[in-house]
């Protein structure tokens, strides 16, 4: 009788052909995955884009009724922004930590199977011609809302409309900027790593 294969592994799995079928089969999934997060990032936008037209609509009415209400939604709007761009920049990481695993592991395991037949260029190519320093393009978004925060603050204080509900707004909201300040920075650390092996 013809022993067993060893641990029980299917022998099918060790001939190249499945392998590499195995392995693109993988690369198809985290493509769809990162297309997903993508999608998400759209999404993100549009709802950041629909709140804050919202949110003006009801501004102007609880300005109104009464100012601390409306101190209370700015504040908190730029809370939910904070909190909507630090989700963001969380997709934008997936997306580069699946690029970065199909450039550093995946890419080898292929390499293995059909040898020098180059294959994926397309990630090399961007890696060479593309700035090497990308945190201006990474940073853009926190750097503004910071800014926008600090002119918020000054303009609201320069027309005398600081009070209690103001101080405690713009203190509430440094958490969140130390939130999206510490996704920013890890959104670049990993897109610098996925460009690095690319370019080797």
């Amino acid at each position: 009788m013809a022993k067993r294969h060893e641990q029980g592994q299917d022998p099918s799995l060790n001939h190249p052909d499945a392998l590499l079928h195995l392995h693109i089969t993988e690369y198809n999934a985290l493509t769809t995955r990162n297309n997903n997060w993508v999608t998400i990032q759209v999404g993100i936008w549009s709802l950041i884009l629909l709140y804050a037209t919202a949110a003006s609509t009801v501004w102007t009415y609880s300005y109104q009724s009464k100012p601390e209400y409306g101190a209370y939604l700015i504040w908190g709007s730029t809370i939910f922004i904070q909190i909507a761009l630090a989700i963001l920049y969380f997709t934008m990481q997936e997306v580069y930590r699946n690029v970065l695993y199909i450039e550093t592991v995946l890419r080898r395991l292929i390499s293995a199977l059909v040898g020098d037949s180059p294959f994926w260029l397309y990630e090399s190519f961007l890696a060479k011609n593309t700035d090497r320093k990308p945190a201006w393009m990474d940073s853009i978004t926190a750097c503004s809302v910071i800014i926008a925060l600090g002119l918020l603050a000054a303009l609201r204080h320069a027309f005398s409309l600081s009070n209690k509900h103001e101080f405690y707004g713009f203190i509430a909201n440094i958490p969140f900027v130390f939130l999206l300040v510490w996704q920013t920075i890890l959104t670049i650390m990993l897109r610098r790593k996925f460009q690095s092996p690319a370019t080797r």
